[in-house]
C-alpha cells in the first residue's frame, strides 16, 4: 500500500477460522478496501486460520503467527506495533462491523479533525454447534452514550466500539500479564491523553454465546472469581479515581465481591 490507509484493524485469533472468515467478509464489504489495513495475528500455529487469511486477505493486510503466551494483548501490541493507519479500531475474531460503518465514520467531521470516537454497536445472541454459528436474537446497544465517569468503575463499551487516532495510542501496550479486564485497562490509559467523542452510528457487531456451546477461553464464573476481583484492584491502583463519588462506588463494588477496603483506598 502506497498511501496511509485511512483505518488499520487489528484482530487477534486463536483457532476460530469460521468466526475470522466472517469477520474478515465484515470488513471487505466496507467499500473502502483500498483505505483499509487488515492486520490479524494468530497465537498458535492452525492451518485452518492459515488457510481462511491466504484466501482472504490482499496484499497490504497483514497476517502473523506469532510466538508466545496465547492471550489477545501481545497479539494486540503487536499489531498495534505493525498499524500504519491514520485511525486504529480493534476487533475480536468474532466481532464483525455493521455494513457502511467505515464509511460513515469517515464522512464525519471527527474524522477529518483526527478526534478519538466512540461508537454504538449491536449484540447478536447466536449459538456454535459444530455446523457452524447460529443466531438467535440481535438487538442495538446505544455504547456511544455509556461513557462517564463510570469507566473508571467498570468497563462501559466493548473495545471494538472505540476508533483512535494511531498517533494518540501507537505507543500504549496492553498488560499481557493480567487475567481479565485488559481491554477496559488500556481504555483508561487512553483516557488519560484523549476522550472519545460519541458518535451515534452502528459500528461493531459483538457476539455472545450464552449456552454450552460457547468457546471462550475461560468462563463467566472466572469474571466473578478471586482472581477477577484481583485484576479490578489492580486496574483501580493504576488508574485513581478522578473524583470521591468514583472512589465510594469503587469500594461498593468490592464490598459486594466480599472485599472491604479502607475509606481512603484507590
Amino acid at each position: 500500500m502506497t498511501a496511509t490507509p485511512a483505518f488499520s484493524l487489528i484482530v487477534p485469533t486463536h483457532r476460530r477460522a469460521t468466526l475470522l472468515q466472517r469477520c474478515i467478509a465484515s470488513v471487505r464489504r466496507q467499500g473502502l478496501a483500498a483505505a483499509v489495513e487488515l492486520i490479524v495475528v494468530s497465537d498458535v500455529v492452525d492451518p485452518a486460520t492459515d488457510l481462511v487469511c491466504g484466501q482472504s486477505l490482499s496484499a497490504h493486510d497483514v497476517y502473523l503467527r506469532r510466538n508466545g503466551r496465547p492471550g489477545p494483548s501481545q497479539s494486540r501490541n503487536l499489531g498495534l506495533q505493525l498499524a500504519q493507519g491514520r485511525y486504529v479500531l480493534f476487533l475480536d475474531d468474532d466481532d464483525t462491523l455493521s455494513d457502511g460503518c467505515l464509511d460513515a465514520l469517515q464522512a464525519r467531521p471527527e474524522f477529518a479533525l483526527g478526534r478519538a470516537m466512540l461508537t454504538d454497536c449491536t449484540v447478536v445472541t447466536e449459538s456454535r454447534p459444530d455446523t457452524g454459528p447460529v443466531e438467535l436474537e440481535r438487538q442495538p446497544m446505544a455504547s456511544s452514550a455509556a461513557l462517564t465517569e463510570g469507566v473508571y468503575i467498570k468497563n462501559q463499551a466493548p473495545l471494538s466500539c472505540y476508533v483512535w487516532p494511531r498517533s494518540d495510542v501507537h505507543d500504549l501496550r496492553f498488560d499481557a500479564h493480567m487475567r481479565a479486564y485488559e481491554d477496559w485497562e488500556w481504555v483508561l490509559q487512553t483516557l488519560a491523553r484523549t476522550v472519545p467523542l460519541p458518535v451515534a452510528l452502528p459500528g461493531p457487531c459483538i457476539y455472545v454465546v450464552k449456552d454450552d456451546t460457547t468457546d471462550r477461553r475461560g468462563s463467566s464464573a472466572a469474571a466473578q472469581d478471586q482472581r477477577a476481583v484481583m485484576d479490578y484492584l489492580y486496574v483501580y491502583q493504576r488508574h485513581p479515581a478522578p473524583s470521591d463519588a468514583v472512589r465510594q462506588q469503587r469500594l461498593a463494588l468490592m464490598q459486594q465481591f466480599g472485599v472491604p477496603l479502607p475509606a481512603t483506598a484507590y
